[in-house]
């Protein structure tokens, strides 16, 4: 009886091989995950095994910054857009407004503002197809804008799409009114949109169909800002107003009947 119980130990001690430590080996049912432990998972291992090292994952915020860079907007003149040295979305910090409002059918608007100092170039037109919101330009008053620079009909503007991107600064600035003598003018480009007195002004023929007029010096009188009615013969001591271009020529454009001076 003894002998068989010995004989019974032996071969239950001799019928399996540990397998050596952390080492695994496949098999039909999955794999056999050895460590230290013992054996893991013989049917669905977990494969993250836990080393006992810090978490060294230092994932970085892969997230598009879709915020407009305030800071990557141009701060110009407006002779520095007018001088073509600007292109696209600008800001004019200070500007003077020099003329009223128009409104157009469909609720687009415009008016007129220039450098602080005048002079060539420092005028420009601004618009907005959807007005200026609680803001009604006034002339005298100090303004900064944002927009878009464009040509509107070889005119240059600065397109508004917004009305916060117009400023009040709750000031008044005088206007420059630059006198120029037209008689030395080669390229009126360079006074477009600008507040200018032309002095002595005759109107020499009829109005056209678009109400404006030809006069003796080389610009049109043209009703912009307001319904003038005049007769060829009519003249001024002194004529104010923007220079602006429209139906392919340059044209003086009265904001009031009080820039028709006699």
């Amino acid at each position: 009886m003894k002998r068989c119980i010995v004989l019974l130990v032996f071969v239950l001690g001799c019928g399996a091989k540990p397998l050596p430590k952390d080492s695994q080996s496949s098999s039909d049912t999955g794999t056999v995950v050895v460590s230290d432990s013992g054996i893991v998972d013989t049917e669905n291992p977990d494969t993250d095994v836990d080393t006992g090292k810090p978490d060294t994952d230092t994932d970085t915020d892969t997230d598009t910054d879709t915020d407009t860079d305030t800071d990557s907007v141009q701060s110009m003149s407006v002779a520095e857009v007018q001088r073509g040295q600007a292109a696209g979305v600008v800001l004019l910090k200070e500007v003077v407004v020099t003329s009223p409002l128009v409104k157009f059918n469909g609720g687009g608007a415009s008016f007129f503002v220039q450098d602080l100092g005048g002079g060539p170039y420092s005028g420009i037109q601004i618009y907005s197809e959807v007005g200026f919101g609680r803001y009604e330009p006034t002339v005298g008053d100090l303004i900064g804008l944002q927009g878009t620079v464009k040509e509107f009909y070889d005119m240059t503007q600065l397109v508004i799409t917004d009305a916060a991107d117009v400023v009040d600064h709750q000031h008044t600035e005088k206007v420059i009114v630059s006198e120029v003598q037209p008689a030395t003018v080669k390229d009126w480009e360079a006074w477009e949109s600008c507040l200018v007195n032309v002095g002595p002004l005759q109107v020499i023929s009829a109005q056209d169909e678009y109400g404006e007029a030809k006069t003796d010096i080389d610009l049109k009188l043209g009703n912009y800002f307001y319904g003038f009615i005049v007769q060829p013969g009519a003249k001024w001591s002194e004529v104010v107003g923007i220079i602006g271009y429209a139906y392919g020529s340059f044209q003086i454009w009265p904001r009031t009947e009080a820039d028709l001076i006699r």
